[in-house]
């Protein structure tokens, strides 16, 4: 982590541009590793930026970086996209609410339970599209 302060704002944008989620990691860690530069990169800009505005403009540019990098940088295809998420905490939940969703619909299928039906209800109140070609 020391080494990580002691980093200029130009390599940190770097690392976020090119972040992805290692092998073995799950989506939720990787969310964190974003959460972690994304901090970094406004600790950077407040100790170091003397001018307000440029603070907040640099502010908005790395949070939108961030929720960006996030979905691009994941292994799997979840489609946090679609959900139009807001910031970055909010793109991790919708991960979250998606592999949750997914474990327990093959939960279901490993158990034989066809009868029964999974209904998903995103807690956005915002309609998603089918990604999991079933009728």
């Amino acid at each position: 982590m020391f080494l990580e302060c002691i980093r200029d704002e130009n390599c940190l944008v770097g690392d976020m541009l090119h972040i992805r989620q290692e092998k073995n990691e799950s989506a939720v860690i990787f969310g964190n590793r974003c959460q972690d530069l994304l901090s970094l990169l406004l600790t950077k800009i407040n100790l170091t930026e003397n001018n307000a505005e440029t603070r907040r403009i640099k502010r908005e540019i790395y949070e939108s970086q961030a929720l960006n990098a996030f979905p691009r940088g994941l292994q799997s295809n979840l489609p946090i996209r679609l959900r139009n998420p807001q910031n970055l905490e909010q793109a991790i939940s919708f991960v979250i609410e998606e592999e949750n969703f997914s474990y327990a619909k093959n939960n279901l299928a490993r158990q034989g339970n066809h009868s029964s039906k999974l209904v998903y209800k995103p807690t956005n109140n915002r309609p998603l599209v089918n990604h999991f070609n079933t009728p």
